[in-house]
């Protein structure tokens, strides 16, 4: 729980770390292609110019993370919560936000445009519904 939290540069594809606590652990320009954080805190987590294509963070605890230039192509972050995270220049291409919490998120228009969301998925103005 107290050991080394800076896992930049690491290709970490395809691991099974479900549940885990990541909170406030680094993670710029590393690899997680396919990887299962299903249900993990990742508070305050830096994803950074790291690639997440089709990463699996079902109901995880992102709060606060940085996903700043981070691809997240394909991923599913139903029931996350991503209240005050960071996507500046994140592509979203197909991720799904399906009752996420997206309250006070830095998240653009065209982002959510290309993401799938529904009328559980909570937009940064606090209100549920489609963007």
């Amino acid at each position: 729980a107290n050991g080394r939290r800076d896992f930049g540069l690491k290709d970490l594809s395809m691991q099974d770390l479900e549940k885990v606590d990541l909170s406030d652990s680094k993670f710029q320009h590393s690899r997680l292609i396919k990887v299962n954080l299903k249900n993990a805190d990742l508070t305050s987590t830096d994803f950074s110019n790291s690639d997440l294509r089709q990463g699996i963070f079902r109901n995880a605890n992102l709060n606060r993370a940085f996903f700043v230039a981070t691809n997240l192509e394909g991923a599913d972050l139903r029931g996350a919560d991503l209240s005050f995270t960071h996507f500046e220049g994140a592509k979203l291409k197909g991720t799904n936000l399906c009752g996420a919490n997206l309250t006070n998120s830095s998240i653009t228009k065209e982002q959510l445009e290309e993401a799938k969301t529904n009328w559980m998925t909570i937009l940064p103005n606090g209100k549920r519904g489609f963007w």
